[in-house]
């Protein structure tokens, strides 16, 4: 989802994701960890709220 939304809009333009994470789903945990990465390898800025 977040490379459609790249795509989306001009380079130049700011847009924020939100993702919420449910932690005590290992499952789920996981699957935001594979996101993360993917957002950094894509310059991504990702500010983490403390958990």
């Amino acid at each position: 989802m977040v490379a459609r939304e790249r795509s989306s809009y001009l380079p130049s333009m700011r847009v924020t994701i939100h993702d919420y994470v449910d932690s005590a789903l290992p499952m789920v945990e996981r699957m935001y960890r594979k996101r993360k990465k993917g957002c950094r390898a894509m310059s991504y800025e990702i500010k983490e709220r403390n958990r």
